[in-house]
C-alpha cells in the first residue's frame, strides 16, 4: 500500500492532477488503476528513539555504501 498526505487544498489538487496524468499513461499501456491512498495530513508523532534509523543500524553494508556515496559527492 502507498499513501500521499496533503496539508492543504492546493496540495490535494496537485496530487489529484498528477495521479490523473499518470493514470492516463498507465491506462494507455493497459495497466491497472493507481490505488495510492490520498489523505489529509494529521498530527505527526516521531517514533521512539529505538525505532529511528533502524534499517541503518541493522544493515552495516548499507551504512558502508552511504559513506562511500558521501565521500564521492563531497569531492
Amino acid at each position: 500500500m502507498s499513501a500521499i498526505w496533503y496539508a492543504n487544498k492546493e496540495q490535494k489538487q496537485d496530487i489529484e492532477k498528477s495521479m490523473a496524468k499518470h493514470q492516463k499513461k498507465l491506462s494507455a499501456k493497459g495497466k491497472g488503476k493507481i490505488t495510492t491512498h490520498i489523505g489529509k495530513l494529521g498530527a505527526f508523532t516521531l517514533a521512539e528513539d529505538y525505532h529511528q534509523k533502524w534499517y541503518l543500524r541493522k544493515h552495516s553494508v548499507l551504512v558502508e555504501a552511504l559513506g562511500k556515496l558521501q565521500t564521492l559527492f563531497s569531492m
